[in-house]
């Protein structure tokens, strides 16, 4: 189900892709399985930015966020979806905080993949200072 709404979000059916991630949160949030409620809220995050949505893509971000220190891994990637949001909520100075904090733990966990999405931020316009 999770591949299913990953891949709904990559070929643009946003609206399928919504209502998947919600379905699964939920799901996960009974089950009180911190590590899939973060990465689901990330990707949930993600379509609802992608849709415009972006107050609720923050605080879905945010709940991903919240569980950084149960499941570390999600910390790199929820710190540019909230770069990204920020960015496009014109939030200029707020998101280029989160991405000088991705540099910053990204580079020193060697967590190559997240800084990719850190650079494609900037990019596309992210990061009012550069890290």
């Amino acid at each position: 189900m999770n591949s299913f709404a990953f891949t709904c979000a990559v070929v643009e059916r946003l609206a399928e892709s919504e209502q998947a991630f919600a379905a699964l949160r939920a799901s996960a949030d009974l089950a009180s399985a911190p590590e899939a409620i973060a990465m689901l809220a990330n990707g949930h995050a993600y379509v609802l930015t992608r849709m415009g949505r972006l107050d609720e893509a923050l605080e879905a971000i945010n709940v991903a966020l919240s569980l950084a220190d149960l499941t570390p891994v999600i910390e790199s990637f929820a710190s540019v979806g909230s770069a990204y949001i920020l960015l496009y909520m014109g939030r200029l100075e707020d998101s280029a905080r989160w991405c000088e904090r991705v540099a910053v733990t990204a580079t020193a966990r060697g967590e190559w993949n997240a800084l990719l999405f850190l650079w494609m931020c900037l990019a596309t316009g992210g990061c009012a200072r550069a890290p």
